[in-house]
């Protein structure tokens, strides 16, 4: 599917998870991809150099399908669209991550490739819906 043809998102929740007392914990709701992630990159700017801030997110599509996952927000993870992104190229066997070794990223994409609906799942999100 070609990006002008995949479908676009209708609106984006982003809930703070985790944080000082002081902290808004309250839900965000944007329409852009663009607003999503500068409201995380405002939480970014929250957070040590040591630490992460959890976030929770729902990417709700134009066709009502929804997705929803948290995101360890710091200095160098501070976009839901990356996120997502990423997330769906190492589940689906196109990037292997610094840390795991050719061995054990193989194992993980025999495992995940073994539950086959969930592997169909993200081949359909990152082939029908426009991230980002």
């Amino acid at each position: 599917m070609t990006v002008d043809r995949m479908i676009g998102i209708d609106n984006i929740e982003i809930t703070r998870a985790e944080g000082r007392n002081d902290t808004d914990y309250s839900v965000k709701t944007c329409s852009t991809w663009k607003e999503a992630n500068a409201i995380i990159e405002g939480i970014a700017k929250t957070v040590n150099d040591i630490g992460a801030a959890k976030v929770d997110f729902q990417v709700t599509f134009d066709d009502g399908y929804a997705w929803a996952g948290t995101i360890c927000v710091n200095a160098e993870n501070k976009s839901i669209s990356d996120h997502i992104r990423g997330f769906l190229a190492f589940e689906l066997g196109l990037a292997k991550p610094a840390h795991l070794s050719e061995a054990q990223y193989s194992e993980f994409l025999v495992r995940r490739q073994s539950i086959p609906a969930a592997f169909e799942e993200l081949q359909r999100v990152a082939t029908t819906y426009r991230i980002g």
